[in-house]
Formats: C-alpha cells, sequence, structure tokens
C-alpha cells in the first residue's frame, strides 16, 4: 500500500508538479527560406542553423539583428562540421541562439559573406513571430 502511494505521489510532482510550471524549450530552426516566418513561444530559445561553406571561406553573419523586446539574440555558438570521416573541407553548420521575449513579431537579415568581402553574395531574412 506505501508503495502505491509512493508512486502516485512520484507521479504527481513530475507530471503536473512545480518542476514543470516554468519550462522552456528550444525551437530549431534549420535553413529556413528567406522570407519565411519562424514562430516561437513566448519564453522558449530559438535556435537558427544555416550551411555554410566554411572550408571555402564563406560565412554567415547577421547584418541586422531583431528587436530585443520581442526576441533577443544571444550569442552565435561554434559551428559544426558536416564532414563525416576523414574528409576534408565541406560545409558547416553555423548556430545562433536567440531568447524570445514577449508576443510580436521582429525581423533578423543575415548576410552570406565570401572570403575577405565587406557586402554579402546574398541576403537572408526571417521574420521572427514570438506566439503566446
Amino acid at each position: 500500500m506505501i508503495k502505491k502511494a509512493l508512486v502516485a505521489a512520484l507521479a504527481t510532482c513530475l507530471l503536473g508538479g512545480p518542476a514543470f510550471a516554468g519550462q522552456h524549450y528550444r525551437v530549431v530552426a534549420s535553413n529556413p527560406a528567406n522570407g519565411a516566418t519562424v514562430k516561437v513561444p513566448v519564453g522558449d530559445e530559438l535556435q537558427l542553423k544555416l550551411t555554410a561553406c566554411e572550408s571555402c571561406g564563406f560565412r554567415w553573419k547577421i547584418v541586422k539583428k531583431p528587436d530585443a523586446s520581442v526576441i533577443a539574440f544571444d550569442r552565435r555558438q561554434k559551428s559544426v562540421s558536416q564532414c563525416s570521416g576523414g574528409c576534408v573541407g565541406g560545409n558547416a553548420t553555423e548556430r545562433w541562439l536567440f531568447d524570445s521575449k514577449s508576443v510580436g513579431t521582429t525581423t533578423v537579415k543575415l548576410g552570406y559573406f565570401g572570403p575577405g568581402k565587406s557586402k554579402p553574395d546574398k541576403v537572408k531574412r526571417l521574420d521572427l513571430a514570438v506566439t503566446a
């Protein structure tokens, strides 16, 4: 009888208790199309992932940050190589982390810069919609 009560109490704590009350999640957007809308619930993180030919000298850079009162740029994360095994060069996944702050819509723009270039070869505009 005590074992059943203990299991029931543990299940209540784990499934409906305060441990989950303020839990937040991470929305991952991998290579979204230019002009796409990325929806992020308020309080959650957004991880943006874009493919770049880093071994060719190309990199994505934020050229216009979003409105920080809606969703704030947190940091650029380390790139992850898409090369498996013993290959040399190749593409990498570049990653950025954002924190959603309040319901609203804002825009982030990223430029794809070639080696030694001060102007991007292409620009990607994303609408970030923070939802309730």
